[in-house]
């Protein structure tokens, strides 16, 4: 059995490539290696941070609006209720009426049928 190579023979044209990841590799260890930078605070977003920062402030808008709804909401909720505890209160002096009115007409009627 012939021996084998304990690395495997490339063609010359690999060589470019492969020194080209090598410095790739080499300056992405040493950016890892520096402190990362924040950007400055008055540095204007731009392309993806700008998109991003684009869909919270609409999100931020529809958010505002539904508060608005909701508000809407319970303003209409809170006059409804007043207007059904004002039914109730005018059914429970119509329903007063009706057990006097009902009242009157037994103690009538006994004393009048002979």
């Amino acid at each position: 059995m012939p021996a084998t190579s304990a690395s495997p023979v490339l063609p010359p044209s690999w060589q470019p490539v492969l020194e080209k990841i090598e410095e790739t590799l080499a300056e992405t260890l040493r950016r890892s290696a520096e402190p990362a930078q924040p950007p400055p605070a008055d540095a204007a977003p731009t392309g993806r941070d700008a998109a991003w920062q684009e869909a919270l402030a609409r999100l931020d808008d529809r958010l505002a609006a539904l508060d608005d709804c909701a508000g809407r909401a319970a303003r209409s909720a809170d006059g409804a209720d007043v207007v059904l505890a004002n039914g109730a209160a005018e059914l429970d002096r119509w329903l007063g009426a009706l057990q006097a009115a009902r009242r009157k007409l037994v103690d009538g009627a006994g004393g009048a049928v002979s």
